[in-house]
């Protein structure tokens, strides 16, 4: 996608009580003496019936802790 920047990529599947604390997406990692960081994050919802009491929302805590709820193929 961006060709002048080094690539990585991850994947995660929550499951019911899993969660992950606020954090920062940069994702700082060292590869042949030189730092890199993320420049782009994205998440992809594969869950078709999410309800509320689900949990699993995104809060942008930069943007006034803005909540996304998890949209299915969103």
């Amino acid at each position: 996608m961006l060709p002048q920047y080094e690539s990585s990529f991850s994947a995660a599947k929550y499951t019911r009580n899993h969660f992950i604390d606020p954090h920062d997406d940069r994702a700082y990692k060292e590869i042949g003496g030189r730092t890199y960081s993320r420049h782009i994050a994205l998440i992809y919802y594969l869950n078709p019936e999410w309800e509320w009491e689900n949990g699993g929302l995104l809060v942008d805590m930069e943007d006034d802790n803005e909540r996304y709820a998890p949209e299915f193929n969103s």
